[in-house]
């Protein structure tokens, strides 16, 4: 299991120093499982309508207490997000759907079962891998309720012990009341690493191996499993004999990771010689501490959506900027590029609310979300994030989901307002081809700004019709199809 030796090449241009890599453990885990599967409901035994609306009640309430305690043991985004679990708790909507499936003869866990299960199954359908992963938020509030109502409670570690957890999902209640002195690592069935339990595991130093899917129903509770995430190896048995080995094996894994951090800080050129820059894409604090120490030379664009996204509320000013800031500190002297708001299609945000529409992805979405005398949201708004933004100057702003001329001045009009000057030096200024009307008016679109970034995905959805989240044409969203590069070929000649 020993990789062939990796050689670097010296280069005699100076680059930034090494820094210590934030979450940069190498995901190595050994021990006794600890197996944590749904609640079993097979011995609830429904009472009539007053008593499984009393359950319900004292369900809710223990929850409540628990991501409350939870709540206040953890500050920033993990408490955030436990807040936002609360809201769901007291939502009036889910609440009254709740109570008229009690009073027509439901239990208390069927009624909770059903309703959670239409609010994850509509995260779930969404094609972002980000919103789509707020299901498992849902489904985490639903198990706690249902183990509320079967007075069941989770397996713990015993005293003493060190453990690899394996759970289906990993919620953020979860996440955030491990103690990692007793969690050696967790197993996970789903995939993904943008859900928030994984999020706030990983920023505790929890190792994590996700994606496991089937293997995960093989193991049992006290079986020995190990883990090596980077290179996506899951051992569901482990012998006596490669346990005695795993020591070794995890300090070769240590020396080939330095050696790999080392190399990072080294210029990205091509075999002719061409440097290419390395941005990379922020959706949060870590990620930009991450790619900072892995040698990024900027931000392609930061996602606000995904740093305010268990908002109720949106965030003031003060609070956008001192976000911003944040990332402009870790990333240094490099370029920070935000993008705004962009809502619609798949991307929701509960403090920036847009109706339902048939297809949401020909309708309402990035800047027409604020812009035009159709915009059903205030330009304040934007305007507010605007000043953020401003704020963290210097720095690169980004309008999404541009089509028009229109939209250009407009958007440049509102940063005006917000900046308090004709235009800021200390701002620049691009717009995202996203739609093969944008890539085919580029020229027009981009006078007069400073850059653009071609916004592959979305492009290659409208040129091609076909969905990235749907199973049945996602073979047909290929960005490589000759269409999608004649576009991008025509944006880049412009």
């Amino acid at each position: 299991e020993r990789l062939p030796g990796t050689r670097f090449t010296d280069d005699p241009r100076p680059r930034r120093p090494a820094r210590s890599v934030p979450g940069s453990g190498l995901d190595l885990a050994l021990g006794p499982a600890l197996v944590r599967r749904a609640p079993d409901l097979t011995a609830y035994a429904p009472g009539d309508v007053a008593e499984e609306t009393r359950r319900s009640r004292a369900a809710v309430a223990t929850v409540d207490a628990r991501l409350a305690d939870l709540e206040q043991r953890r500050r920033g985004d993990a408490g955030a997000i436990l807040g936002a679990q609360r809201t769901l708790l007291a939502d009036p909507e889910i609440i009254e759907a709740v109570a008229a499936d009690l009073a027509a003869g439901v239990s208390a866990t069927e009624a909770w079962q059903r309703r959670l299960d239409a609010v994850a199954d509509r995260f779930a359908g969404l094609a972002d891998p980000y919103q789509r992963e707020r299901a498992a938020d849902v489904r985490s509030v639903q198990h706690a309720l249902l183990r509320a109502l079967t007075g069941t409670s989770e397996d713990q570690p015993d005293p003493g012990s060190r453990v690899i957890l394996v759970v289906d999902e990993l919620d953020v209640a979860t996440a955030t009341s491990l103690d990692p002195e007793q969690v050696a690592g967790i197993v996970v069935a789903a995939r993904g690493r943008t859900g928030h339990g994984v999020i706030v595991a990983g920023s505790r130093g929890i190792p994590l191996f996700t994606g496991a899917g089937a293997a995960t129903t093989a193991v049992a509770s006290g079986q020995q499993v190990a883990f090596d995430a980077r290179r996506d190896r899951l051992w569901t048995s482990v012998s006596e004999e490669q346990a005695q080995r795993w020591p070794a094996y995890v300090a070769e894994r240590q020396a080939e990771q330095a050696a790999l951090v080392a190399a990072a800080q080294e210029p990205a050129v091509t075999g002719d010689g061409v440097a290419v820059p390395v941005l990379a894409n922020l959706g949060s604090l870590a990620d930009a501490e991450l790619a900072a120490a892995y040698g990024a030379d900027g931000s392609g664009l930061v996602r606000t959506e995904m740093l305010f996204a268990d908002r109720v509320e949106a965030p003031s000013i003060a609070e956008q900027a001192e976000q911003l800031r944040a990332l402009a500190e870790a990333f240094g002297d490099r370029p920070l590029t935000v993008r705004t708001w962009d809502i619609g299609g798949d991307k929701l945000l509960p403090f920036l609310p847009l109706r339902r529409e048939p297809n949401p992805f020909l309708g309402v979405r990035g800047v027409r979300a604020f812009l035009g005398p159709g915009a059903p949201l205030p330009a304040q708004l934007l305007a507010d994030q605007l000043a953020a933004i401003a704020r963290t100057a210097p720095v690169g702003v980004l309008f999404p989901m541009v089509t028009h001329r229109g939209e250009v001045d407009a958007a440049l009009a509102l940063l005006r307002e917000a900046v308090g000057s004709e235009r800021s030096a200390d701002v620049r200024v691009g717009i995202m081809i996203e739609t093969p009307t944008a890539a085919l008016a580029m020229r027009s679109l981009a006078a007069g700004l400073d850059f653009v970034s071609i916004g592959t995905n979305d492009l290659t959805a409208y040129v091609l019709a076909a969905d990235r989240g749907s199973d049945a044409v996602a073979d047909l969203a290929d960005p490589l199809t000759p269409a999608v590069l004649r576009l991008i070929d025509l944006v880049v000649r412009e």
